[in-house]
């Protein structure tokens, strides 16, 4: 076995190659000669579905709105006492 260790890897590699080319070959020309295939079909959208999404992103906004329009005390800020 180990008088034969080039002709070995001399095998392994030109297998390597043989298999790249074949990986490269399927997933790049191959993929650039197809035609895409063209699927058509009506979405339908349920209206009662919609109307309840619609209404939990309202309610998001409303949420995010009163978040933005809170004031929060600076905690690193010093805090002047009038009191001497």
């Amino acid at each position: 076995m180990a008088e034969h260790h080039c002709l070995i890897f001399l095998v392994l590699v030109i297998l390597g190659l043989i298999w790249g080319s074949f990986l490269f070959y399927k997933n790049f020309i191959l993929i650039k000669k197809m035609e895409p295939e063209i699927v058509l079909f009506q979405i339908q959208i349920d209206k009662n579905a919609l109307q309840e999404i619609l209404k939990i992103l309202e309610n998001r906004k409303e949420n995010l709105k009163e978040i933005e329009s809170k004031i929060y005390l600076n905690p690193f800020q010093e805090t002047t006492s009038t009191a001497e």
